[in-house]
C-alpha cells in the first residue's frame, strides 16, 4: 500500500515572494530616512569639531548645534 500527501509547497514559496516583495518596498521607503540622518550626523559632528570661536563667527552656540542641524527637519 502506498501513501501519498496533498500537501503543496506553493503557498510556502508564494509567502516567500510577498515577504521579499515587502521587504524591498520597506527598504526603498527607509532610505531616503537614513541618507537624511546620515546628514544630521556629518553635520552635528562637523559642527561639535569647530572651536567654539569659530562657532561664534557663525552665530552658533554649542549647546544648540543639534538645534540648528534639526530645526529645518522637525518642529523644533
Amino acid at each position: 500500500m502506498a501513501f501519498t500527501t496533498t500537501k503543496s509547497t506553493h503557498s510556502f514559496n508564494l509567502m516567500r515572494a510577498i515577504y521579499g516583495a515587502l521587504a524591498t518596498v520597506g527598504h526603498a521607503m527607509m532610505r531616503p530616512a537614513d541618507a537624511k540622518a546620515e546628514n544630521a550626523r556629518r553635520q552635528i559632528s562637523h559642527l561639535r569639531a569647530l572651536s567654539d570661536a569659530e562657532l561664534e563667527a557663525r552665530g552658533i552656540r554649542r549647546e544648540d548645534i543639534e538645534y540648528r542641524v534639526f530645526s529645518g527637519s522637525y518642529y523644533a
